[in-house]
């Protein structure tokens, strides 16, 4: 009953972990140097994947080449100890050298130990001549100039070595006559075995020269490219700094505004408040005065002098009725001026 179950789990967390090294592939391929250095990690280590000191040195390399400290220290145990690669002494120097340059505290020791441990050997200056060009040609233009021209000089100089090679090569067969058949071998086939021998080892020389220039012309390229993406990478997180500004400025002149808004809402009811307390208070019914009395009369077409008994005012009030009534062509208000009229008058003949 478990068997099943166990197979399921293992598959899912198969899935699970290639899910998890796919999105970090994509990430560093994407130039992220943190899913760049992590994933050099998990080749490294064989964590979530098959273990690649090879491609470990890789993304290594690339996480270095964007300025990470870390990266640059594995890259350099990767070149001393030959993990992933040959071992590359010129490679260590230079990678050390940049540690130091970043302010890596530990680089300048590791830097003092690794040319203590040359003893006698020493170094030519165009060697260090090489490695600080190769580090200032990262941002110096002329520095990259003056970099690939000592890789010219170096390759010229290995061609010159396979040139002479070659023709002490051609010396020494051209010396060596056969000596079974001395007499018959004639001058003029040789020169042209010897000629058609040097014009093939001139076209793979040339081949080679060919390669190489495209080489350097590739790498030249990448480079240019690299500064291309660096300064777009740069010139968007300015763009995005400057939308942010943009917004948080925006966002605080929102935030004075609710403020302000918050305020006159707040003094808005307290003088709310302030009115309600007012409304609430019971205020003294007004005295009545010879005015009123005279204008309730003047509504029944009396005077208070001659004011009929309370049967006639009723009767005076009906017939009224019929004129001011909202149905008979009258209004409310004057049907309610009436209506207190009568009320009045009534009340005070009480």
């Amino acid at each position: 009953m478990l068997k099943p179950f166990i197979i399921v789990s293992v598959l899912l967390s198969f899935s699970v972990y290639a899910t998890d090294i796919s999105i970090l592939k994509s990430q560093a391929q994407a130039n992220n140097v943190q899913a760049q250095y992590a994933l050099a990690l998990a080749y490294q280590q064989g964590d979530n994947t098959t273990k690649d000191l090879t491609q470990a040195l890789v993304w290594f390399e690339k996480a270095a080449q964007q300025g990470d400290t870390n990266a640059m220290q594995q890259v350099v145990n990767a070149y001393e100890k030959g993990k992933g690669t040959d071992k590359n002494p010129q490679q260590v120097r230079y990678w050390l050298t940049l540690l130091a340059l970043k302010g890596a505290t530990h680089a300048p020791l590791q830097l003092g130990d690794y040319y203590a441990s040359l003893k006698t050997e020493r170094l030519p200056a165009s060697a260090f001549a090489e490695l600080w060009y190769k580090i200032a040609s990262i941002h110096d233009p002329q520095a990259e100039e003056k970099y690939t021209h000592i890789l010219q000089e170096k390759f010229n100089q290995q061609r010159a070595r396979q040139v002479a090679s070659i023709n002490q090569l051609e010396q020494a067969v051209s010396q060596s006559p056969s000596s079974a058949e001395p007499e018959t071998i004639s001058p003029e086939p040789q020169p042209q075995a010897n000629s058609g021998y040097v014009s093939n080892s001139n076209l793979l020389m040339a081949l080679f020269i060919v390669f190489l220039m495209v080489l350097l012309w590739l790498t030249r390229i990448k480079r240019l490219k690299k500064q291309g993406l660096n300064q777009q990478a740069k010139q968007r997180q300015y763009e995005q700094d400057q939308q942010l500004l943009l917004q948080s400025k925006t966002i605080k002149q929102q935030k004075q505004q609710l403020k302000r808004l918050f305020n006159q809402l707040q003094q808005l009811q307290k003088s709310h408040k302030v009115l309600q307390q007012q409304a609430h208070v019971p205020s003294t019914p007004p005295e009545p005065t010879n005015q009123t009395m005279s204008v309730a009369c003047a509504l029944l077409g009396y005077t208070p002098d001659t004011l009929p008994d309370n049967k006639t005012i009723k009767v005076r009030y009906k017939q009224l009725c019929k004129i001011y009534h909202p149905d008979m062509k009258g209004s409310d208000d004057e049907m309610k001026r009436l209506n207190k009229a009568v009320k009045y008058v009534l009340a005070q003949r009480r």
